[in-house]
């Protein structure tokens, strides 16, 4: 945009004058997609079945009709989507997405 642009001209819309406006736009994105994640509820749907002797990380979402046998061990930040079954003794590292056969 022109260092001479003149904002009296446009009464009819905000705007937002920087000297970087890509750097700027990008900012303003990550932004939002830190709060989006800082919002973002997980959970584990009432329908998932899953052994007392399974263990679940942080931030992991499970989705309906999923089974989780013995022994199981999810890290931190997966995602198991609907009618999963992980046999017992599944051992899994953080960040994983399971989808159904």
């Amino acid at each position: 945009m022109p260092t001479d642009f003149d904002v009296s001209c446009n009464t009819h819309s905000n705007l937002l004058l920087v000297e970087n406006p890509y750097f700027q736009f990008m900012f303003l994105v990550k932004k939002w997609l830190e709060l989006d994640a800082a919002s973002e509820k997980h959970m584990i749907h009432s329908t998932a079945v899953i052994s007392e002797s399974a263990k679940i990380g942080k931030n992991t979402d499970i989705g309906a009709n999923v089974v989780i046998e013995d022994d199981v061990i999810i890290g931190d930040n997966s995602k198991i989507e609907a009618n999963c079954v992980l046999k017992k003794g599944v051992k899994t590292g953080k960040s994983v997405h399971f989808f159904p056969m």
